[in-house]
């Protein structure tokens, strides 16, 4: 190898040296944000009697897809804070009360 190929090496490799000094300060640099849980959330009465076996069939969906139960409680939790909103039995939901609950206009 000749002189001007090992110093364009050698310049190269120092430029991906600096490169990645320069990542590692801007990741050692990105605050960390904390993670919360979700609210734990009762749905009325009437509604959870009529959506046992839906909520059955659901988080045996999620299981089949391999969902941590972590994912499975937070999936669970939203799905009743719907349910709070909508106070309707899920097979009632129009599109309507789905754009409401996600401010959609």
């Amino acid at each position: 190898m000749s002189v001007s190929a090992n110093r364009n090496v050698t310049q190269r490799s120092a430029k991906r040296s600096l490169r990645e000094k320069d990542f590692r300060h801007k990741v050692s640099n990105v605050k960390k944000r904390s993670v919360s849980k979700p609210a734990s959330v009762e749905a009325p009465a009437h509604l959870t009697a009529n959506c046992g076996s839906l909520r059955e069939e659901f988080i045996r969906a999620l299981k089949i897809d391999d969902k941590s139960d972590r994912t499975i409680k937070s999936y669970c939790d939203a799905v009743k804070m719907f349910q709070n909103f909508i106070h309707k039995h899920p097979l009632n939901v129009t599109i309507n009360d789905i754009r409401a609950f996600f401010f959609i206009s």
